[in-house]
This record gives structure tokens, sequence and C-alpha cells, in this order.
């Protein structure tokens, strides 16, 4: 029921997080309306996962072994009266495989071979992911929820590879540590009202961030010369904010307000540093610091109402987006803003 940072670097990985038992259905919003946001246009898929409210104790331990990929689940419920904790944890790990790369260069007309390239690549993946969850009902119209969710998704790569140049001959070792990690944080105040199964006014606010780390150590030996670190890396901050009002008119009909306020931070850092006089030293002039912030204020009205066995839901969404950028050099210093109208009409 929540936007989520740990589709946004590797969708696969972030699906095999997810034992099947634990995922009560799945449901894809093809056509979003005025109270979603406004960026993307495939839709939503909504994951929705099993909520099991016991009283006492009850955990579970699931683990798998492969040739290809070996993982492990644990689950932890527990429940007492108005309160509910639910903890998980899983992990996946990936065998090493070796991936074979050639590359072959002609010149035409001549025929004449310029560049060749042949080297192999193996490359080990680990996965984690884990998250803890509570709720309190006050009453049976007022209930909490807060969860914290972290994760992150890493790959190692060692590679050699045989070259030629005009057929001068070189050696390559490349060497690579890649981590994307991250985290959600969310907490959701719920009212419902006595004698309406619709009226109900909710606050939310949610925190992700991504951090992502890239290191890559490249040597090359015989007629190309080069022993250099290279090290990108991205962190991402998003703070949001929001609450949403539905109010019941006559039977069928309701009206949904609410307001919402986004604000992302993403810094990127890249460096490069060749190896000089017995020591790595960046090299200013490849080497970049970039900060970018995007603000959104977005507010939003929708109708939903019958007229004989039609149903129609027409709304409309307002957004103010503040953007802006600084860094290492003047190009990257810019701020602008823009105003979006989005409204949307649905009939079924």
């Amino acid at each position: 029921g929540k936007p989520s940072g740990m589709f946004s670097s590797n969708v696969a990985d972030a699906l095999k997080m997810f034992p099947a038992d634990q995922i009560k259905k799945v449901e894809v919003i093809t056509a979003p309306g005025a109270k979603y946001d406004g960026e993307g246009s495939g839709g939503i898929i909504n994951i929705i996962t099993k909520k099991e409210n016991i009283e006492g104790i009850a955990g579970s331990i699931n683990a798998s072994a492969g040739n290809r990929q070996s993982n492990a689940f644990t689950n932890l419920n527990v429940g007492k009266g108005r309160f509910g904790l639910t903890a998980n944890t899983s992990v996946f790990w990936s065998l090493p495989v070796n991936a074979n790369n050639s590359f072959l260069r002609t010149e035409l007309p001549s025929n004449d071979t310029t560049y060749t390239f042949d080297g192999v690549t193996n490359t080990e993946r680990l996965g984690f992911n884990g998250s803890i969850s509570a709720f309190y009902d006050f009453n049976a119209y007022n209930s909490l929820n807060s969860s914290l969710s972290f994760r992150g998704f890493g790959f190692d790569q060692d590679g050699t590879a045989d070259g030629s140049l005009f057929g001068n001959a070189y050696e390559r070792v490349n060497q690579g540590n890649n981590l994307v990690s991250g985290y959600d944080w969310n907490t959701d105040f719920t009212k419902k009202y006595e004698g309406s199964d619709v009226q109900e006014l909710s606050f939310a606010v949610q925190v992700s961030g991504n951090i992502q780390n890239q290191e890559n150590l490249v040597t090359e030996s015989g007629f190309l010369k080069r022993n250099e670190e290279i090290e990108n890396d991205g962190n991402n901050l998003e703070i949001t904010g929001q609450v949403d009002y539905v109010h019941p008119i006559g039977k069928a009909n309701k009206l949904e307000v609410g307001a919402k306020t986004v604000i992302r931070n993403i810094d990127s850092d890249s460096e490069f540093r060749p190896f000089v006089d017995g020591a790595y030293t960046i090299d200013t002039n490849r080497s970049n610091l970039f900060f970018y912030d995007q603000d959104v204020y977005a507010a939003y009205a929708s109708y939903n109402f019958y007229i004989n066995k039609l149903n129609f839901v027409a709304g409309l969404r307002y957004e103010r987006t503040e953007i802006g950028g600084d860094g290492d050099i003047a190009e990257q210093q810019f701020a602008n803003s823009y105003d979006n109208y989005l409204p949307n009409i649905a009939v079924s």
C-alpha cells in the first residue's frame, strides 16, 4: 500500500526477497486516479502481504539450496490483544558464475583486424532484506501502524582479458564490488468514523533511502598501461508526508480529498584515481560531485458517484514541482519550477 524504494534499482532481485506464502494478492492499477502521483505512465503494481492477527507467538523458517541459487526466509508474528508485531528476514546467494566475453573489430574495406578482446568475468551475487512492523488499535476506530525495512543487493566481479590493438598485445584485470542498499520507514495513523464503512481520515509519513556504492580496480599491462581505481557513490533520500480524507455522500457516493509533500535529495560522487608516484591520486578533471533536489507539493479531489448502473470517478490533481542542481561545474548549477494540473475520469 506504500511506495517502496526497494524496486528502484533492480526489480528482479527485489522480487526474490518475497517468499510466495507471504503474498496475499497482487493488484494492478492500470489507470491510477487523482489520489496517486502524476509521475510515471505504466500504472501501479500493489503487492499485498498477509497480515496475521494472532494471539501469542508464531514463527517459521524456510530454506532452499541449489546449484544456481540458495535462499533462506524467517518470519515471526507476535500478537496480544490490540497489539501485533511482525518481523521478517530473507537472504539469497547465487553461486559464482563465469561469463565469456569476446569482441572483434575490422576496418572496411580492407578487412584488417584492428582490435580484439577475449576475457572471462566471474560474478557472485548476494541479497538480503529485513523488516519489522507493529500496529496498535486504540479502539475500533483509531489505529497506528509503523514499519521499518532494510535491504541490500550486491555483486562482486573479477575479470581477466587478453586484447590486441593494431597488433599490439595487452592484458587487463578488473576487480569490482557493487552494493545497492536502502531502507524504508513508514508510520500511519488512521481514524474511522462510527456508523460508516467509508468515512476515514489518515495521516502518513515515510522516509526512504537508497545508498549505492561501486568500486572498481582496473589494471592493464603490455601495450596499454593503466592502474586506476574508480568509485561511484550515490545517496538518495526521500521524505513524504500526506493526509487523506474520504467522506460519504448519500448511500453510494463518496468524496476523496488529500494533500501530499515529497522531498527528494540525491547526491552523486564519482572519483577516478590513477596510480601516480606510488599512490592512488584523484584526477579532478574526470571526477565530479553533484547534488540534485526535487520537491513536489500536491493536492487532489476525487468524486465517486453512480448514475443508474454506471459508476463515474472524476478527479483533479494539482502538483507544484521545484528542482535544483549544484555541482563542480557551472553547467550543473540550475533551478526550475513548474505546475501540473492532472484531470482524470473513469467510467465503468
